[in-house]
């Protein structure tokens, strides 16, 4: 069995958060699943994350950033070819919302990146289950916007509820996950839920990638 990992970069506040990517990664090798990650070949401005830092917005490469994360195992993602992979993953943090859509600026209204969008909507076509993390979920939803019934989760905030016609957005603890068994998308909330800590993360993660394998 062999899954896709997209990444966005590296830190929450700019690119992939490294908690939820780990734990990511962990599930699979726990299942003896291989993994590969992938990222847009692009750059963007990182920020600082000490707090009342004022050193200036340093340009890197999302490659390189998701590196750091993956030790090296990270290709650009128009090299991922779907047939090759048996799962799609995609870890959260604010890279998948700024880097592989648009979401934080047009919420579901937005767009994903192209090059992904095409790798989502294959994987849905052949019917290969599809884990979102944390944010994640939102791009999945935007990618496969004219398919029906889909189902998500995007933490326990009521407010999302109505965001979206044409997903149902179920609310789920950090601990737990959402499985939609006709699209095969199994999302988990992670650190979109809040003062959720890295063992709960780990948990929801964990079930997450179990109920995904159930469908390969």
């Amino acid at each position: 069995m062999r899954a896709a990992v997209i990444f966005s970069g590296c830190g929450h506040k700019e690119g992939t958060e490294i908690s939820e990517a780990v734990l990511c990664l962990m599930a699979l090798e726990k299942r003896g699943v291989l993994w590969e990650g992938f990222a847009p070949d692009k750059t963007f401005m990182a920020r600082s994350y000490l707090k009342g830092s004022k050193k200036e917005l340093q340009q890197r490469g999302v490659i390189d950033e998701a590196s750091r994360i993956a030790r090296g195992n990270v290709h650009p993602i128009e090299e991922l070819r779907v047939e090759e992979f048996d799962i799609l993953c995609l870890p959260g943090g604010l890279g998948a919302a700024e880097i592989l859509s648009n979401f934080r600026t047009r919420g579901f209204e937005g767009e994903v990146l192209e090059s992904l969008k095409t790798i989502i909507l294959a994987f849905h076509k052949q019917k290969k289950p599809i884990v979102a993390i944390c944010i994640s979920p939102a791009v999945v939803a935007i990618a496969l916007k004219n398919e029906k019934n889909l189902i998500i989760t995007m933490g326990m905030d009521r407010n999302t509820q109505n965001k979206c016609s044409w997903v149902t957005i179920q609310e789920a603890m950090a601990n737990g996950c959402v499985v939609d068994p006709i699209n095969r998308i199994v999302s988990t909330p992670a650190f979109m839920v809040e003062d959720a800590n890295r063992y709960e993360v780990a948990t929801g993660i964990d079930k997450a990638v179990e109920e995904a394998t159930k469908f390969v």
